[in-house]
């Protein structure tokens, strides 16, 4: 994401708001992004366009039905842009999950 910033806004922040408003178009309950610690105070591509995204989830909550939010991992290992085993368990002990690609 650092060597290619514009990729970064695509993927965070477009693919978050573009996905947000279809679940809040059909009515889904709960939006949940899974972010990162790097988005409490951004030095980076990925910090800042994380932190772009929860804002954006931020503004959406505040309207209409269903619950938007970000939940914040810290120290996550990322392969391909797949979370890697320890935080799949970590998310299945709050609520069964499905991670799409």
């Amino acid at each position: 994401m650092e060597s290619n910033p514009c990729e970064a806004v695509k993927n965070n922040v477009r693919g978050t708001r573009v996905l947000a408003n279809v679940a809040q178009r059909y009515g889904v309950d709960r939006f949940i992004l899974i972010s990162t610690d790097k988005a409490v105070n951004p030095s980076s591509v990925m910090g800042a366009t994380k932190r772009v995204a929860e804002l954006l989830l931020q503004d959406l909550s505040g309207r209409g039905r269903g619950i938007f939010a970000a939940r914040k991992f810290h120290c996550l290992g990322y392969f391909e842009g797949i979370p890697v085993n320890p935080c799949k368990s970590v998310i299945s002990q709050i609520h069964p999950y499905q991670i799409v690609s």
